[in-house]
Order: C-alpha cells, then sequence, then structure tokens
C-alpha cells in the first residue's frame, strides 16, 4: 500500500481535509489493480514502481472526477488504463526475480529534466516516473541485459518520451483515453526488440 503522505507529495495536493478521502481511493485503486491483474505476489505489488504509478494515476483520476453525481459508474476504469493492465498481467509473477534498480543508472533524473526541459519539478515524482518508463519499456521488450540497453540511444528516448507523457498525465481529471502510451514509444520498443535479434 502506497502511504497517504506520499500520495499527496507526489500529487500535490494541499487540502488537509482530503487525506481521509484520498486514503480510500488509494484503497480502491490497488483492489481494483489487484484484482484486474490476477493474483501475483505481494512482493511483485511492493517493489514494481509501474504498479505504484498505476495506483498513482486511478487514485488520481479518482480524485480528479470525484463528484457527488455523476453520469458514469464510479468504478469505471478509464479506458486507455488498461494498458497499464496489461502490461502487469503479462508479467509472470513466479518467476519474476528482476531488480529493476540495475537499470535506473541508465537514464538519470537530472538528464530527464534537461531533455524535458524542465526547470523545476517535484524530484520524487519525476523519479518514480521515469523508473515506472524504464520498467514499462523493459517488461514490453522483454529482454533483462544491463549491457543491451546501455548502448541504445532508442532506450534512452524512449524513456525521455514515456516520461514525458506520464508527466503531462500529472493533473488528469478527464474521461478521455489518454493513458494511452504514444505510437513513437510503442514503435520504439519493437525497435529495440528487432535491434536485440539482429545484434
Amino acid at each position: 500500500m502506497i502511504e497517504t503522505s506520499e500520495i499527496v507529495q507526489l500529487l500535490e495536493i494541499e487540502n488537509d481535509y482530503d487525506f481521509e478521502m484520498i486514503d480510500l481511493m488509494a484503497s480502491a485503486a490497488e483492489e481494483t489493480l489487484k484484482g484486474s491483474v490476477g493474483s501475483g505476489t505481494a512482493l511483485y505489488f511492493e517493489n514494481s514502481q509501474l504498479y505504484k504509478l498505476a495506483v498513482l494515476f486511478l487514485t488520481n483520476y479518482y480524485y480528479r472526477t470525484r463528484s457527488a453525481t455523476t453520469e458514469k459508474q464510479v468504478t469505471e476504469i478509464p479506458f486507455g488504463f488498461q494498458q497499464f493492465i496489461l502490461q502487469l498481467k503479462g508479467i509472470d509473477f513466479a518467476k519474476v526475480e528482476q531488480d529493476y534498480t540495475i537499470f535506473y543508472p541508465i537514464v538519470s533524473i537530472d538528464s530527464a529534466m534537461l531533455m524535458l526541459r524542465l526547470d523545476s519539478v517535484n524530484e520524487p515524482y519525476l523519479e518514480l516516473l521515469v523508473q515506472s518508463s524504464i520498467e514499462y519499456i523493459v517488461n514490453a521488450v522483454g529482454i533483462a541485459e544491463t549491457g543491451f540497453y546501455e548502448k541504445s540511444s532508442n532506450f534512452k528516448l524512449g524513456v525521455i518520451l514515456l516520461t514525458d507523457h506520464f508527466y503531462k498525465l500529472r493533473m488528469f481529471g478527464s474521461t478521455k483515453s489518454v493513458f494511452e502510451i504514444p505510437n513513437g514509444v510503442n514503435s520504439i520498443i519493437l525497435k529495440l526488440k528487432g535491434d536485440y535479434l539482429c545484434r
């Protein structure tokens, strides 16, 4: 479970009176994701930055679209969010031994800030976005060799593009399918798979 104080810090929520509501929404987001993904190891859910980001985005969605009355089902998940669920579903939890922290130095927070032209930013949030982007791409490519990614400009570009996409979603409050992973990132994932096979 992500701590409410961490959610409030990452989403930059200033209303003290909303903490109990945020805690409830975060619990609902975790239950929704775990129910959608299926049974997994508690260790994976504890250590996955991608899972943490998915919970954060879904909590943010619940928080930003809350209302006493609504035209839609309260439990409805945004369409594009299904990509997070499919990504998490594609992981064989019984075989997960991957330590994603070995990939984190390949794209630093400073280089992400520079490439995204960010002067000031919530650094813990940017760090979560970069790490989640790395985890997403490594999972999608299906190759766990740091040497391969260290030499790849495409990997670094994909991480920056996906981080930028996630960063722009931070104030998400729409019902549009903005969660969808950009085609450019999906193209880079396919290119990385091809590069690995052709080396």
